[in-house]
């Protein structure tokens, strides 16, 4: 497959970041565009990248963490270079 990784190559991506320092300046992990409804069960993709994360044994701590909905719109993310925002119901909500 070109353009998609799977939940173990994504975890590991994460893991290579948090054990090299890269990972310091990350605010947001967002999990979107999840394959099969049998092999991306949300909540397992979510264990996996947090799993990952944690591998990479640096003591930074995990990032946002978010698995997008597969089927109906998300709460909108607005990015920024230095901080990170999500609006939730009309109202901004500061992260990191």
């Amino acid at each position: 497959d070109k353009g998609h990784l799977s939940n173990a190559q994504a975890g590991e991506f994460l893991s290579f970041l948090n054990s090299n320092g890269r990972g310091r300046d990350l605010k947001a992990v967002l999990a979107a565009h999840l394959g099969s409804e049998k092999t991306n069960d949300p909540e397992l993709v979510k264990e996996v990248l947090a799993q990952g994360w944690r591998d990479g044994s640096d003591r930074t701590p995990l990032p946002l963490l978010e698995v997008l909905p597969r089927k109906s719109p998300s709460r909108l993310y607005v990015l920024h270079r230095e901080e990170f925002e999500v609006l939730e119901e009309g109202s901004f909500v500061r992260r990191g």
